[in-house]
């Protein structure tokens, strides 16, 4: 017995392409389109311009969410990006307020849930980095931070101790346009 059935050839090729709509539309997965790596997603927001929440928006798929607000800036997160070779377990993303008070720049951090950006990887494709922070041996979960300056600010790479082969936080800090 048909529960659902459309007997209009023209109604039934519409419902089928309103179903593929929505099934697409929903976050259902489909075929053909590669998913991204976080390599992919770092050499586009670096090459960004501006580095603003509409551009990070555009470039994670994700809606960031105002979190709080003050007379310097105004700061937005997501959560759960899943990208083909990790997840990223938070966007955090603050831009100078509209109010003027900043002296900085846009700031944004992806602070990494699982799988492993080798380090690695990170030092065969940024070749100038530095060491900005380094374990004091104080803490069981000490962060080794590496910077690489560009001319328009700084890319930081966060190592954790338990596992410092492994990413564990990617920043782009971007000078305001007074320190340029």
């Amino acid at each position: 017995m048909d529960v659902f059935r459309i007997r209009n050839p023209r109604w039934h090729a519409i419902a089928i392409v309103a179903a593929a709509l929505i099934a697409t539309s929903s976050g259902a997965e489909t075929t053909g389109a590669p998913e991204r790596s976080f390599s992919d997603l770092t050499h586009a927001l670096v090459e960004a311009r501006p580095l603003n929440l509409t551009t990070i928006e555009n470039l994670t798929g994700m809606k960031l969410s105002l979190t709080s607000s003050n007379g310097f800036f105004d700061r937005y997160e997501a959560h759960g990006l899943k990208l083909s070779d990790t997840t990223i377990q938070s966007i955090e993303f603050r831009e100078p307020s509209t109010r003027g008070g900043s002296t900085g720049g846009p700031f944004l951090l992806l602070t990494l849930a699982d799988g492993c950006i080798r380090r690695d990887d990170i030092f065969s494709r940024y070749k100038d980095l530095k060491v900005v922070d380094q374990p004091r041996g104080s803490d069981a979960i000490d962060d080794m931070t590496f910077s690489n300056e560009e001319t328009w600010g700084q890319l930081n790479f966060e190592f954790s101790a338990p596992n410092p082969n492994c990413l564990r936080a990617f920043a782009i800090d971007v000078h305001s346009p007074a320190q340029k």
